[in-house]
């Protein structure tokens, strides 16, 4: 092929590709206008609860709670609690923090009637009134629809009569009574902020590691003195929450952190662990890696159409910049939590995107190639933006391990 051919060549695939680009940009600009349009009133509740209690919130993400097995800062938990809830990573433009926190305290918020809980089947849709393009129910809807009301009842009929697997729109109706029951106990089961008893840690109770809520220390064993005062901190950070008093919300949530040293010194979360764990929290390092897999890609592609080597060379090192983000998730992930890479589904799918990457970049290495550097760094992108974006089903929190089947079944 001649110089021109090649230059003509590597040109449309340019223009295709800014095309595609710039299409997908439209669209992903016409959605997230409409969105913003239809949530505007929330948005703008939400901005100005911000402004009220934002540096409450930042004390607040940095206090240690239990969540599947594991120590953890709130901001964690109210990541996965908001994802579950709405199936997406932010809600309303939002922090987590302060959404999970609205929910738990806020008594005039008017959270009733405001969309949270995703619905994606549109036979369950027609039963809560909602439109086709919604994505959220509210929780006056589902608690108000007797329509709803009586498939749960078959849902639970059919499933307690039928030794088969229930269908994905019953699961939802499951999930969702499950869900509007959390939101009217204002998620207080997720409070577990009392460390175990020596006393427990050292029994053979199966919930020997079990934390507490605020109200049950007393009667885990806890000191009298200390349960109390942990009792009295936790119910001031719900009094300054709805009176909107920052500094009474802070000093709680120092209390409590104090009162935990006391009761548990090595169950404690240090300084720096808190900060490692909401540093990983806001890098996102697998999704933030999976652009850098892209940008490789695209740029191994002009590079073999322009006959560049730089393009090359430039690719190869965005891969390893890439892969390296990955590394370091995986290595947050094993010193955050169980000492293990690969505990669930979410984990083993960001491991194949990465290995694909890497597999595809060694036989470029080896061969002087750049079309593993395109095929691996689209596929490591695929794969790592579909466990992100894709699906409730990919659960990224650190939990305790499980069997290998429990939990990835594609094996």
């Amino acid at each position: 092929m001649s110089t021109k051919n090649r230059l003509f060549g590597g040109l449309g695939i340019l223009a295709l590709t800014l095309l595609v680009v710039f299409v997908l940009a439209l669209m992903g600009r016409y959605e997230a206008t409409k969105r913003s349009s239809r949530e505007k009133e929330q948005r703008e509740r939400f901005a100005a609860l911000d402004k009220e209690l934002g540096d409450a919130v930042e004390k607040l993400k940095r206090m240690p709670v239990l969540y599947k097995e594991r120590s953890q800062p709130l901001d964690t938990l109210a990541r996965s609690i908001v994802r579950s809830l709405s199936g997406a990573r932010s809600l309303y433009g939002a922090d987590c923090t302060l959404l999970f926190c609205s929910i738990a305290f806020d008594d005039d918020f008017d959270w009733e009637h405001t969309p949270l809980f995703l619905v994606k089947h549109g036979r369950n849709k027609e039963l809560l009134g909602m439109e086709s393009v919604d994505k959220l129910a509210t929780r006056t809807q589902i608690e108000n629809s007797k329509a709803f009301q009586e498939e749960l009842n078959r849902a639970r009929q059919d499933a307690s009569s039928e030794s088969g697997s229930t269908p994905s729109v019953d699961q939802e109706l499951f999930r969702l009574n499950g869900e509007v029951h959390l939101a009217q106990t204002r998620l207080a089961d997720y409070f577990k902020i009392v460390p175990p008893t020596e006393e427990q840690r050292l029994s053979e109770r199966p919930d020997r590691n079990d934390w507490h809520l605020a109200d049950t220390a007393l009667s885990a064993g806890h000191d009298p003195t200390l349960a109390k005062k942990i009792k009295k901190a936790f119910r001031n950070i719900g009094k300054g929450w709805r009176a909107r008093d920052q500094e009474k919300i802070t000093s709680a949530v120092d209390e409590i952190t104090a009162i935990v040293a006391t009761m548990a010194p090595d169950l404690t979360l240090s300084e720096s662990a808190i900060e490692n764990e909401l540093t990983y929290n806001k890098l996102k390092p697998f999704s933030l890696s999976s652009w850098f897999f892209v940008a490789a890609a695209a740029l191994a592609v002009f590079g073999m159409a322009f006959r560049q080597k730089w393009l090359r060379y430039l690719a190869i090192v965005i891969s390893i910049v890439g892969l390296s983000f990955v590394a370091w998730g995986f290595y947050m992930r094993i010193v955050l939590g169980f000492a293990i890479a690969i505990t669930n589904l979410y984990e083993s799918m960001v491991a194949v995107g990465a290995l694909s990457v890497l597999m595809f970049l060694i036989v470029d290495l080896v061969r002087g190639t750049s079309w593993g550097m395109a095929f691996g760094g689209l596929a490591g992108f695929s794969v790592l933006q579909i466990v992100d974006l894709g699906s409730v089903k990919f659960d990224d929190g650190i939990s305790g391990p499980m069997a290998v089947l429990a939990n990835n079944i594609w094996i």
